[in-house]
């Protein structure tokens, strides 16, 4: 099992939690990236440290980010392989070194009008500059495109829950509570009964670990 803490701050901090709720996969595959870069660059902390934003890597059964705040936390999978030699890390898909400039590159095609755009044909220039400066960058971008991103958010959402208190429907909005899903034809929430902790919200996604049970009413 690898565990790599890190603190969150500056930039990742704001992106990986805007004001905004978190509803494009787009976003989150930018996320996703970013964070790779920052793990490329950034400085490990311990597990112990009490840093409340930190990010996460675990990699086990399963690959995950882990992104967590004082009341919200949220994991996404890493889609790719993690090695560490010697103290470096590195990020691969098959045989392809995911480096800065792949990040920036795939950042960049995420972030221009091509990604929403009606035709295929309008892929073509981009995928293929880049691909004939990184061979196998279709394979790799078709792949985030199309890899399950397992989204999972746990909430501290008191003035969620008292809106929905003021309604006469407090049951329909709980103050603590998991969202499962990111896009709002999919998502949908369970209560918990009170605030679970960082490691309490890791386990959850942990397949080695005793698994939590929903009790129905």
């Amino acid at each position: 099992m690898k565990r790599l803490d890190y603190k969150l701050e500056g930039d990742l901090l704001i992106k990986a939690f805007p004001k905004h709720r978190i509803d494009e996969r787009r976003e989150l595959l930018i996320i996703m990236l970013e964070t790779i870069r920052y793990i490329l660059i950034a400085d490990k902390i311990d597990s112990n440290d009490t840093a409340q934003d930190r990010l996460v890597v675990y990699v086990d059964d399963m690959q995950r980010l882990f992104f967590f705040s004082s009341k919200k936390y949220y994991s996404i999978v890493l889609p790719f392989t993690l090695k560490i030699d010697k103290g470096i890390i590195e990020f691969y898909h098959k045989n392809m070194n995911i480096d800065a400039e792949i990040v920036s590159n795939t950042i960049m095609l995420l972030n221009s009008d091509v990604y929403n755009s009606q035709s295929c044909w309008d892929f073509i220039t981009p995928i293929y500059d880049l691909e004939e400066r990184n061979t196998n960058f279709w394979v790799f971008f078709s792949h985030l495109l199309n890899c399950d991103l397992g989204y999972l958010r746990f909430d501290e959402d008191e003035n969620g829950f008292q809106e929905a208190q003021k309604q006469g429907i407090p049951n329909m909005h709980p103050k603590h509570h998991l969202d499962i899903n990111f896009s709002n034809s999919s998502t949908f929430k369970n209560g918990l009964s009170k605030k679970i902790s960082q490691q309490d919200f890791i386990d959850i996604v942990d397949n080695k670990k005793n698994r939590w049970e929903l009790i129905p009413k």
